[in-house]
């Protein structure tokens, strides 16, 4: 039976149109803003939200559906309600502040797109030490194996279903690197294996540095996962951080909602399996697409970490390793997973030669780093003068008054 994710979506539509409009009445109490400024601002925002959120529900739809309607349209609907609404009206969804005398958009966080943290999967802990010294910054502990062979059976995906005693033997063998736990969807007791209380904790006792939720749906699962995080790392006298691994049609519907739970520390965009709910053929159409941007603007907004997907060597594969990497730096990640295919040591099982592998591998990355880097600063430097000169200009106009 498939899940009601228009039901999902309105509902989430709704709660963020409450909350922006709360937002806009406590300004307008405090004499922040006009009743006019408030009006038009609770209006546009409905539209503007409405809108946006609702031809996102249309296009996960669609995908799940695999068809009723043109893909075209859809995306050429999204296009003209972006350009009317968020590039025209958009000045009065947000919260105003008063600047002399005019009414002004508080300003985006400036975000510097820092070196990506890197992340590799291992279980073996020469791997782990050879990846760190290279410059991986996190070691990937993978103890997912619930229902991820009912979603990812006979597809080429790796299922890793590491133990508790690997993140001892990993955490073990590292000097820096954090060490990263994906566990299991939230789930009771399963065929033994405890629950995911248990294995949290379990997991933080073990030396998780950050823990990962995959595959969940609702708010209420996040909820419960950052507090059994939290838990645990008083527990154990701790800072474990939590991270979500949005790959759910669910999840990316509820983000503003989920965006709004405490002790969220980041985000990583599963697109594996996001891709196969939705119905796409290759996981980097959700790049094209333009769902992964407007998932990563929310979160931006909310000024928390984030990544997505991972990323092979930067010169091999039917979309090279290096038009993913200055993605990431265009759309402000700070996270990727440095993917199976970069080295496989399933197949290379010399130490030396993973060693060699890692050492160049690692270091052409962090060169394209610093590429797309100043390419980011050149936009923002310019951005940064043009806003300076505005405002000048404007101050002038308004002391001639």
């Amino acid at each position: 039976m498939r899940r009601p994710f228009l039901a999902y979506g309105l509902n989430a539509i709704i709660l963020t149109f409450v909350r922006k409009s709360v937002e806009l009445y406590r300004l307008f109490v405090r004499k922040s803003v006009s009743f006019a400024h408030l009006f038009v601002g609770i209006n546009v925002s409905f539209a503007h939200l409405f809108i946006k959120n609702s031809v996102l529900i249309i296009f996960i739809q669609y995908r799940q559906a695999r068809g009723c309607a043109s893909l075209f349209v859809v995306i050429s609907i999204r296009l003209l309600m972006d350009y009317t609404l968020y590039k025209g009206a958009w000045v009065a969804s947000d919260v105003f502040h008063e600047k002399g005398n005019c009414f002004c958009k508080i300003k985006p966080k400036n975000i510097r797109v820092m070196a990506l943290k890197l992340m590799y999967i291992t279980n073996t802990p020469a791997v782990a030490q050879i990846a760190e010294q290279a410059g991986v910054d996190w070691i990937f502990v993978d103890m997912e194996f619930i229902g991820k062979d009912d979603r990812q059976g006979g597809l080429d995906t790796v299922q890793n279903h590491h133990t508790i005693e690997d993140i001892r033997n990993v955490k073990g063998a590292v000097r820096k690197a954090k060490v990263l736990v994906r566990v299991n969807p939230i789930h009771k007791v399963h065929n033994g294996y405890f629950d995911s209380k248990g294995e949290i904790d379990a997991a933080v006792e073990a030396g998780a540095d950050i823990v990962m939720l995959p595959f969940f749906h609702t708010v209420q699962e996040v909820t419960d996962f950052v507090d059994y995080v939290r838990d645990s790392s008083r527990r154990y006298d701790r800072e474990v951080k939590s991270c979500l691994l949005l790959e759910t049609p669910e999840a990316a519907i509820l983000l503003d909602d989920i965006l709004n739970v405490p002790g969220v520390d980041m985000i990583h965009i599963g697109l594996n399996d996001l891709h196969l709910a939705m119905g796409m053929k290759f996981m980097f159409q959700l790049l094209t697409d333009g769902i992964v941007e407007q998932l990563a603007r929310k979160i931006r907004a909310k000024g928390i970490p984030f990544g997505f997907g991972g990323i092979a060597s930067l010169h091999s594969g039917a979309l090279p390793g290096s038009f993913v990497l200055k993605e990431h730096y265009r759309l402000g990640s700070s996270m990727v997973i440095v993917g199976r295919s970069f080295c496989n040591t399933k197949v290379i099982t010399d130490l030396e030669e993973i060693r060699r592998i890692f050492n160049t591998g690692i270091a052409e990355i962090r060169k394209l780093e610093e590429e797309a880097q100043r390419a980011v600063d050149y936009f923002k430097n310019n951005h940064e003068q043009v806003v300076e000169t505005v405002d000048k200009i404007v101050e002038n106009i308004n002391n001639k008054k």
